[in-house]
Protein backbone atom coordinates (compact mmCIF):
# COMPACT_ATOMS: atom_id res chain seq x y z
CA UNK A 1 0.00 0.00 0.00
CA UNK A 2 1.26 3.35 -0.75
CA UNK A 3 2.00 5.55 2.25
CA UNK A 4 2.22 8.64 0.23
CA UNK A 5 -0.90 11.45 0.25
CA UNK A 6 -2.76 11.31 -3.54
CA UNK A 7 -2.08 14.61 -5.01
CA UNK A 8 -4.98 15.36 -7.76
CA UNK A 9 -3.47 17.68 -10.31
CA UNK A 10 -6.23 19.67 -12.04
CA UNK A 11 -6.26 20.93 -15.81
CA UNK A 12 -8.96 23.28 -16.76
CA UNK A 13 -8.79 23.51 -20.83
CA UNK A 14 -10.42 25.36 -23.60
CA UNK A 15 -9.31 24.78 -27.36
CA UNK A 16 -5.47 23.90 -25.93
CA UNK A 17 -4.28 21.11 -28.55
CA UNK A 18 -1.02 23.02 -29.33
CA UNK A 19 -0.32 23.18 -25.62
CA UNK A 20 -1.63 20.62 -23.74
CA UNK A 21 0.92 17.84 -24.31
CA UNK A 22 3.60 20.03 -22.52
CA UNK A 23 1.16 20.75 -19.77
CA UNK A 24 0.24 17.41 -18.72
CA UNK A 25 3.83 15.88 -19.60
CA UNK A 26 4.79 18.20 -16.99
CA UNK A 27 2.56 17.19 -13.87
CA UNK A 28 3.57 13.11 -14.89
CA UNK A 29 7.08 14.25 -14.51
CA UNK A 30 6.72 14.97 -10.93
CA UNK A 31 8.88 13.19 -9.05
CA UNK A 32 6.01 12.38 -6.37
CA UNK A 33 4.65 9.45 -8.51
CA UNK A 34 1.20 9.33 -6.48
CA UNK A 35 -0.99 11.66 -8.48
CA UNK A 36 -3.44 11.86 -10.46
CA UNK A 37 -4.11 14.31 -13.76
CA UNK A 38 -8.06 15.37 -14.07
CA UNK A 39 -7.98 17.36 -17.55
CA UNK A 40 -11.35 19.32 -17.22
CA UNK A 41 -12.24 20.60 -20.86
CA UNK A 42 -14.42 23.18 -21.16
CA UNK A 43 -15.68 22.51 -24.25
CA UNK A 44 -12.76 22.58 -26.91
CA UNK A 45 -13.58 22.21 -31.02
CA UNK A 46 -9.87 21.50 -31.65
CA UNK A 47 -7.96 17.99 -30.84
CA UNK A 48 -7.61 18.51 -27.56
CA UNK A 49 -9.43 15.41 -25.95
CA UNK A 50 -7.44 13.19 -28.42
CA UNK A 51 -4.62 14.61 -27.29
CA UNK A 52 -5.67 13.88 -23.31
CA UNK A 53 -6.84 10.29 -24.68
CA UNK A 54 -3.91 9.62 -26.09
CA UNK A 55 -1.73 10.28 -22.36
CA UNK A 56 -5.12 8.36 -20.56
CA UNK A 57 -4.42 5.13 -23.02
CA UNK A 58 -0.75 5.46 -21.79
CA UNK A 59 -1.03 6.27 -18.27
CA UNK A 60 -4.33 6.05 -15.84
CA UNK A 61 -3.22 8.06 -14.08
CA UNK A 62 -4.54 10.78 -16.73
CA UNK A 63 -8.40 11.52 -16.40
CA UNK A 64 -10.28 13.33 -19.08
CA UNK A 65 -13.37 14.79 -17.44
CA UNK A 66 -16.07 16.77 -19.50
CA UNK A 67 -17.81 19.99 -18.18
CA UNK A 68 -19.85 22.14 -20.93
CA UNK A 69 -18.78 25.15 -22.15
CA UNK A 70 -19.23 26.50 -18.88
CA UNK A 71 -15.79 28.78 -18.32
CA UNK A 72 -13.00 28.48 -16.48
CA UNK A 73 -14.18 28.81 -12.92
CA UNK A 74 -16.79 26.34 -13.38
CA UNK A 75 -14.01 23.22 -14.94
CA UNK A 76 -11.77 24.16 -11.93
CA UNK A 77 -15.31 23.58 -9.70
CA UNK A 78 -15.74 20.47 -11.24
CA UNK A 79 -12.14 19.30 -11.23
CA UNK A 80 -12.44 19.97 -7.03
CA UNK A 81 -15.71 17.95 -7.18
CA UNK A 82 -13.52 14.84 -9.35
CA UNK A 83 -10.77 15.00 -7.30
CA UNK A 84 -9.77 11.49 -5.19
CA UNK A 85 -6.57 12.79 -3.69
CA UNK A 86 -5.54 14.58 -0.35
CA UNK A 87 -4.60 17.77 -1.91
CA UNK A 88 -5.24 19.53 -4.93
CA UNK A 89 -2.99 21.24 -7.33
CA UNK A 90 -4.15 23.63 -10.35
CA UNK A 91 -2.02 24.47 -13.60
CA UNK A 92 -3.36 25.68 -16.53
CA UNK A 93 -2.95 24.10 -19.92
CA UNK A 94 -0.52 26.69 -21.77
CA UNK A 95 1.57 26.35 -18.58
CA UNK A 96 4.12 24.09 -16.72
CA UNK A 97 4.92 22.35 -13.67
CA UNK A 98 8.55 22.40 -12.14
CA UNK A 99 9.64 18.51 -11.57
CA UNK A 100 10.04 18.97 -8.27
CA UNK A 101 6.97 20.98 -7.74
CA UNK A 102 4.70 18.50 -5.69
CA UNK A 103 7.73 17.23 -3.62
CA UNK A 104 8.60 20.69 -2.29
CA UNK A 105 5.06 21.51 -1.64
CA UNK A 106 3.81 18.43 0.37
CA UNK A 107 6.90 19.00 2.70
CA UNK A 108 5.25 21.73 4.28
CA UNK A 109 1.59 20.29 3.88
CA UNK A 110 1.23 19.18 6.94
CA UNK A 111 1.78 22.14 8.61
CA UNK A 112 -0.38 24.02 6.56
CA UNK A 113 -3.84 24.19 4.42
CA UNK A 114 -2.60 25.86 1.50
CA UNK A 115 0.86 25.60 0.53
CA UNK A 116 2.29 28.41 -2.27
CA UNK A 117 5.56 28.11 -4.15
CA UNK A 118 7.40 30.54 -6.15
CA UNK A 119 6.94 31.15 -9.95
CA UNK A 120 8.69 31.94 -12.76
CA UNK A 121 7.49 34.18 -15.39
CA UNK A 122 8.67 32.93 -19.00
CA UNK A 123 8.50 34.55 -22.54
CA UNK A 124 8.61 31.49 -25.03
CA UNK A 125 9.54 31.21 -28.65
CA UNK A 126 7.22 28.66 -31.24
CA UNK A 127 9.37 26.08 -29.77
CA UNK A 128 8.44 26.54 -26.42
CA UNK A 129 11.82 27.56 -25.51
CA UNK A 130 12.60 30.45 -23.32
CA UNK A 131 13.98 33.60 -23.88
CA UNK A 132 13.64 35.57 -21.14
CA UNK A 133 12.73 34.79 -17.21
CA UNK A 134 12.31 36.38 -14.36
CA UNK A 135 11.29 34.41 -10.56
CA UNK A 136 9.25 35.94 -8.43
CA UNK A 137 9.05 34.44 -4.91
CA UNK A 138 9.66 34.98 -1.08
CA UNK A 139 13.25 35.12 0.69
CA UNK A 140 12.34 32.38 3.75
CA UNK A 141 9.32 30.52 4.60
CA UNK A 142 6.73 32.33 6.62
CA UNK A 143 3.35 30.95 7.86
CA UNK A 144 0.19 32.51 8.97
CA UNK A 145 -3.44 32.64 8.74
CA UNK A 146 -5.85 35.38 9.52
CA UNK A 147 -5.10 38.66 10.97
CA UNK A 148 -1.17 37.43 11.32
CA UNK A 149 -0.97 37.39 7.39
CA UNK A 150 -0.97 41.11 8.01
CA UNK A 151 2.69 41.12 8.72
CA UNK A 152 3.52 39.09 5.06
CA UNK A 153 0.53 40.79 2.63
CA UNK A 154 2.36 43.16 1.07
CA UNK A 155 5.24 40.56 0.44
CA UNK A 156 3.14 38.37 -0.88
CA UNK A 157 0.91 40.59 -3.20
CA UNK A 158 4.02 41.86 -4.51
CA UNK A 159 5.65 38.31 -5.15
CA UNK A 160 2.55 36.95 -6.96
CA UNK A 161 1.77 34.46 -3.97
CA UNK A 162 -1.82 35.43 -4.20
CA UNK A 163 -3.25 36.05 -7.29
CA UNK A 164 -2.64 32.70 -8.69
CA UNK A 165 -4.06 29.31 -7.42
CA UNK A 166 -1.44 27.64 -9.25
CA UNK A 167 2.23 27.02 -7.63
CA UNK A 168 0.15 25.82 -5.08
CA UNK A 169 -1.03 22.43 -2.92
CA UNK A 170 -4.89 23.25 -1.40
CA UNK A 171 -5.81 20.13 1.48
CA UNK A 172 -9.35 19.14 0.23
CA UNK A 173 -10.35 18.56 3.75
CA UNK A 174 -9.80 21.88 4.02
CA UNK A 175 -11.85 22.90 0.51
CA UNK A 176 -14.51 20.16 1.35
CA UNK A 177 -14.73 21.64 5.03
CA UNK A 178 -15.38 25.27 4.07
CA UNK A 179 -17.67 24.63 1.01
CA UNK A 180 -14.65 27.07 -0.95
CA UNK A 181 -15.47 26.98 -4.84
CA UNK A 182 -13.87 29.49 -7.77
CA UNK A 183 -16.87 32.18 -8.31
CA UNK A 184 -18.55 30.90 -11.53
CA UNK A 185 -19.10 34.52 -12.51
CA UNK A 186 -15.60 35.34 -12.51
CA UNK A 187 -13.31 34.58 -15.30
CA UNK A 188 -10.48 37.04 -14.64
CA UNK A 189 -8.67 37.38 -11.34
CA UNK A 190 -10.93 34.40 -10.26
CA UNK A 191 -7.83 32.92 -8.45
CA UNK A 192 -7.01 36.45 -6.25
CA UNK A 193 -10.86 36.24 -5.42
CA UNK A 194 -10.55 32.15 -4.53
CA UNK A 195 -7.64 32.45 -2.34
CA UNK A 196 -8.67 35.15 -0.17
CA UNK A 197 -12.12 33.30 0.33
CA UNK A 198 -9.94 30.66 1.37
CA UNK A 199 -7.60 33.22 3.75
CA UNK A 200 -10.95 34.29 4.77
CA UNK A 201 -11.95 30.92 6.01
CA UNK A 202 -8.83 31.02 8.50
CA UNK A 203 -7.09 28.86 6.25
CA UNK A 204 -3.62 28.47 6.96
CA UNK A 205 -0.82 29.79 4.41
CA UNK A 206 2.49 28.79 4.05
CA UNK A 207 4.33 30.66 1.37
CA UNK A 208 7.58 28.65 0.29
CA UNK A 209 10.64 29.99 -1.78
CA UNK A 210 11.12 27.03 -4.10
CA UNK A 211 10.34 27.51 -7.62
CA UNK A 212 6.85 25.06 -8.51
CA UNK A 213 5.43 26.93 -11.78
CA UNK A 214 6.37 28.55 -14.88
CA UNK A 215 4.20 30.32 -16.46
CA UNK A 216 4.33 30.67 -20.28
CA UNK A 217 3.59 33.54 -22.38
CA UNK A 218 4.79 33.08 -26.09
CA UNK A 219 6.70 36.14 -28.27
CA UNK A 220 3.30 36.41 -30.58
CA UNK A 221 1.23 37.21 -27.47
CA UNK A 222 0.72 41.49 -26.10
CA UNK A 223 -0.16 40.70 -22.71
CA UNK A 224 -3.12 43.35 -23.80
CA UNK A 225 -6.41 41.99 -21.99
CA UNK A 226 -8.69 40.14 -24.25
CA UNK A 227 -11.83 41.75 -24.28
CA UNK A 228 -14.55 41.32 -22.03
CA UNK A 229 -17.87 42.84 -21.81
CA UNK A 230 -18.37 42.31 -18.26
CA UNK A 231 -14.84 43.21 -16.86
CA UNK A 232 -15.99 46.31 -15.16
CA UNK A 233 -18.47 43.95 -13.34
CA UNK A 234 -16.08 41.06 -12.67
CA UNK A 235 -12.81 43.89 -11.63
CA UNK A 236 -15.50 45.89 -9.21
CA UNK A 237 -16.56 41.99 -7.59
CA UNK A 238 -13.22 41.15 -6.85
CA UNK A 239 -11.85 45.02 -5.64
CA UNK A 240 -15.11 44.72 -3.02
CA UNK A 241 -13.35 41.57 -2.21
CA UNK A 242 -10.08 42.89 -1.67
CA UNK A 243 -11.62 45.96 0.63
CA UNK A 244 -13.64 43.55 2.68
CA UNK A 245 -10.77 41.30 3.48
CA UNK A 246 -8.70 44.18 4.27
CA UNK A 247 -11.36 45.80 6.66
CA UNK A 248 -12.27 41.98 8.13
CA UNK A 249 -9.59 39.65 8.25
CA UNK A 250 -6.09 41.85 8.13
CA UNK A 251 -8.64 44.74 10.28
CA UNK A 252 -6.77 47.05 7.75
CA UNK A 253 -9.32 49.05 6.53
CA UNK A 254 -8.40 52.00 4.64
CA UNK A 255 -4.83 51.07 4.42
CA UNK A 256 -3.23 52.99 1.92
CA UNK A 257 -1.40 49.76 0.28
CA UNK A 258 -5.36 48.44 -0.05
CA UNK A 259 -6.04 51.38 -2.48
CA UNK A 260 -3.04 50.81 -4.45
CA UNK A 261 -4.31 46.88 -4.99
CA UNK A 262 -7.72 48.05 -6.13
CA UNK A 263 -6.21 50.51 -8.68
CA UNK A 264 -4.17 47.94 -10.29
CA UNK A 265 -7.65 45.92 -10.93
CA UNK A 266 -9.30 49.43 -11.90
CA UNK A 267 -6.12 49.87 -14.68
CA UNK A 268 -7.05 45.71 -15.91
CA UNK A 269 -10.64 47.39 -17.11
CA UNK A 270 -9.38 50.58 -18.31
CA UNK A 271 -7.60 48.72 -20.61
CA UNK A 272 -10.23 46.22 -21.41
CA UNK A 273 -12.33 49.54 -21.86
CA UNK A 274 -10.14 50.35 -25.12
CA UNK A 275 -11.60 47.10 -26.99
CA UNK A 276 -15.03 48.22 -26.53
CA UNK A 277 -17.22 47.96 -29.99
CA UNK A 278 -17.85 50.97 -31.48
CA UNK A 279 -14.64 52.91 -30.53
CA UNK A 280 -14.53 56.29 -29.96
CA UNK A 281 -17.43 57.38 -28.02
CA UNK A 282 -18.62 54.38 -26.45
CA UNK A 283 -14.91 53.54 -25.11
CA UNK A 284 -15.33 57.04 -23.26
CA UNK A 285 -18.60 55.99 -22.02
CA UNK A 286 -17.10 52.61 -20.60
CA UNK A 287 -14.03 54.30 -19.23
CA UNK A 288 -16.55 56.45 -17.33
CA UNK A 289 -18.97 53.99 -15.98
CA UNK A 290 -15.84 52.11 -14.74
CA UNK A 291 -14.81 55.52 -12.94
CA UNK A 292 -18.14 56.33 -11.73
CA UNK A 293 -18.14 52.55 -9.51
CA UNK A 294 -18.00 53.34 -6.16
CA UNK A 295 -14.76 51.20 -4.62
CA UNK A 296 -12.87 52.23 -7.60
CA UNK A 297 -14.09 56.19 -7.21
CA UNK A 298 -13.14 55.80 -3.07
CA UNK A 299 -9.60 54.40 -4.22
CA UNK A 300 -8.33 56.79 -7.32
CA UNK A 301 -9.48 59.78 -4.62
CA UNK A 302 -7.33 58.01 -1.81
CA UNK A 303 -4.56 56.63 -3.35
CA UNK A 304 -1.40 57.79 -2.18
CA UNK A 305 0.69 54.69 -3.98
CA UNK A 306 0.41 53.13 -7.49
CA UNK A 307 1.81 50.04 -8.77
CA UNK A 308 3.33 52.16 -11.47
CA UNK A 309 3.75 55.36 -13.29
CA UNK A 310 0.77 54.38 -15.96
CA UNK A 311 -1.61 54.18 -13.11
CA UNK A 312 -0.74 56.89 -11.61
CA UNK A 313 -1.32 58.64 -14.77
CA UNK A 314 -4.56 57.38 -15.91
CA UNK A 315 -5.87 58.21 -12.21
CA UNK A 316 -5.01 61.30 -12.63
CA UNK A 317 -6.68 61.72 -15.85
CA UNK A 318 -9.34 60.46 -14.98
CA UNK A 319 -10.25 62.58 -11.81
CA UNK A 320 -10.10 65.06 -14.39
CA UNK A 321 -12.94 62.91 -16.44
CA UNK A 322 -10.20 63.27 -19.30
CA UNK A 323 -11.49 60.23 -20.65
CA UNK A 324 -10.20 61.18 -24.22
CA UNK A 325 -6.22 61.33 -22.64
CA UNK A 326 -6.69 58.14 -20.68
CA UNK A 327 -8.06 56.68 -24.23
CA UNK A 328 -5.23 57.70 -25.89
CA UNK A 329 -2.33 56.86 -23.31
CA UNK A 330 -4.42 53.28 -22.92
CA UNK A 331 -3.23 52.62 -26.53
CA UNK A 332 0.26 53.96 -26.55
CA UNK A 333 0.63 51.42 -23.26
CA UNK A 334 -0.63 48.62 -25.31
CA UNK A 335 1.16 49.07 -28.40
CA UNK A 336 4.49 49.63 -26.63
CA UNK A 337 3.95 46.15 -24.33
CA UNK A 338 3.05 45.14 -27.95
CA UNK A 339 6.66 45.81 -29.11
CA UNK A 340 8.03 44.36 -26.11
CA UNK A 341 7.09 41.20 -26.32
CA UNK A 342 7.55 40.50 -29.40
CA UNK A 343 11.33 41.73 -29.62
Amino acid sequence: MNAEPLVSIVIPTLDAASVIRCSVASALRQSRSNIEVVVVDNGSSDRTRDVVREFSRGDSRVRLVDSGRTGVSHARNVGIAEARGDYIAFCDADDEMENDAISSLLGYAQDADIVAGGMSFDIVDAERRTVSSSVRRVVSPASARGKELGAYFEGLWTSNYLQSCCSKLFSLDFLRRSGMRFDERLSSYEDLSFVLDCLSHDARFMAVPDICYHYLRSTSETNSTRYKPDMTDQMENVAERVVTFYRTVLERGGDASCSEHIVQLLVVAVNNAQNTPGGGKAIRAAMADLFARRVFAEATSTATTYPNRYSKLVCSLASRRCYSAVEFLAWIRNRVRSVRVAS
